[in-house]
Parts: structure tokens; sequence; C-alpha cells
């Protein structure tokens, strides 16, 4: 018989201590992320002894704390859609189909992806990020993994024509390292993950907002462990027909952020678009 869930065993338990409270709050407020933080910061956060987590993780019902964390990482990961489970559970009729419904199937849903982030998103979000990413007094740091790295490269690209002080980082953890020594408090990081999240990202996260630095993401979930390092979190759907999700309302929103960050940087558009074009003629880039 399957164990219950945390969220299950939370709700059948009664009289708890004040201090039990605490951790219950903590526990519904934090879940899912809460499967990656360690009994220092789980007591740190409800304002409690390392003594008093291992006692309430044991009356719901784990052995100790290491069960509990291993439980709940499985539980969490169980919800994540990996790309060979979506695989696994396509059906003959999905598998049998024709190259130009599939085509057609995928259209529809991109066309709903766009739709329903149009509907949710966050605009105090957007604004803010639009904000901080177009602020020339913070150092702007883009940061994709795996997947994302293609995404926030395009996104680097097209962002320098018009704004300087960037770096684009990426998953390569010997290089990293070099990039992001001694940051600046006032520095911006802006990433991009869906899950599995890469781990390179999610550390990269933490260590900026250790500094101090605000952090852009875009995600698809709003489990994500990744949004415990975020203060401007942007969501988007990510449906997709085939074995990955999409990434079309990921990159719409990408461009619908250069669109909103262009008017800010009009005079430096054409020096910066100058110097550019001569760089480009000098290296002999384009046909024309």
């Amino acid at each position: 018989m399957p164990k219950p869930p945390l969220l299950q065993r939370l709700a059948q338990l009664d009289d708890m201590t004040p201090s039990e409270k605490k951790l219950a709050a903590l526990f519904r407020r934090e879940y899912p992320q809460l499967a990656f933080d360690n009994l220092t910061d789980i007591g740190a956060k409800a304002g409690v002894g390392k003594a008093t987590v291992t006692r309430f993780v044991q009356r719901l019902g784990y052995l100790n704390f290491y069960e509990f964390s291993k439980t709940l990482r499985n539980e969490v990961a169980h919800h994540m859609d990996l790309p060979v489970r979506r695989l696994t559970q396509m059906n003959e009729e999905e598998r049998a189909a024709a190259p130009d419904t599939i085509f057609s199937h995928t259209i529809d849903s991109a066309i709903a992806n766009l739709q329903r982030t149009k509907e949710t998103l966050s605009s105090e979000n957007f604004n803010k990020a639009v904000d901080l990413l177009g602020d020339t007094s913070r150092p702007l740091f883009l940061m994709g993994a795996v997947s994302a790295e293609g995404l926030m490269s395009y996104f680097y690209i097209l962002l320098s024509y018009f704004r300087e002080n960037v770096v684009l980082l990426n998953g390569n953890a010997s290089i990293l390292g070099h990039r992001i020594a001694r940051i600046a408090p006032e520095s911006v990081l802006f990433a991009f993950s869906y899950d599995r999240y890469p781990k390179i990202t999610g550390t990269t996260m933490r260590v900026f907002r250790e500094a101090g630095c605000e952090t852009v993401l875009i995600t698809e979930r709003r489990s994500s462990p990744l949004l415990q390092h975020t203060t401007v979190p942007i969501f988007v759907e990510a449906e997709g027909p085939g074995m990955f999700k999409s990434r079309c309302a990921g990159i719409a929103t990408l461009e619908a952020l250069l669109a909103a960050l262009t008017p800010k940087f009009s005079g430096a558009v054409a020096r910066r678009l100058e110097s550019m074009t001569k760089l480009f003629t000098e290296f002999d880039v384009y046909f024309h």
C-alpha cells in the first residue's frame, strides 16, 4: 500500500504544539521546494531547533529526517513530467497519427499555450522584469542550461543590439565560477528553466540570491524547486502533444521582453547598430 503524501499526512495531524504549527505552516507554504531543504534550513525558516524538526517528521510517520527528505524528493520527482514518461503514456492513436495531423495538433497546442500564458501572466512581475533587465546600472547575467542554453543564447544575441554589460552563462561548471566570482549585490540574474530543472541552474540562482541579487525566472511549473531562489517568477504554459514540452510560450515571452526593453534604449540602439554593422562587414558575416 503506497504511503500517503506529505500534505495528506499534515491534514491528518491535530493537537499540534506552537512549534509544530510553525513547521506545518512552513511545510505547506514551501512544498515542493521543501524537498530540497536540509534540516538546518527548515529549522531556521520555521524558527525552531533541529531536534524539534526531527520529532515533527517522526510524528508525521517518517523514521527520521533522512527518510523524510528522501521520500519527499521521490514524491516531488514523481510529479515531474519527464520525456520518457510522456512517451510511454502516448496511446496507439497518437503513435499512429499521420505527420500532417501531428503538425496540426502541435500548432493547436502552441496557440492554446500562448493564449493561456497571455491570460495568466502576472503583469506586475513582467513589468518588474523589464525594469530590472533594462536597468543599465545593474550588471545582467543570463542563465540557461541543457535545452534552455540555446534559448538564452538567442535572447542574448538580440539583447546585445542595445543592452551592454550582459554576461551569458551556461551549464559549463568549470567556467561558471570564473564568470560569477565576486558578484555585486546590484546584479540581476535572468534564468530560463523547465523541468527537470538542472541543478547547476538552481545552484547559480542560490549563489546570486545569497549575494543579495534580484533573480528573474521563466518556468512552466508553480512547483519548481528553483522558485525558492527567485524574486520575480514568470510562469508560461508548456503543454505539447509529443514527448517534449513546448517552449513556444517561453520563446514568445522572451520576445515580448525584448520588445518591451527596446524603447528604453532608443538612443543606444542606433549607435550600437552602427558599430555592429561595421564589425559585420569587417568579418564578412552576411551575404548582404
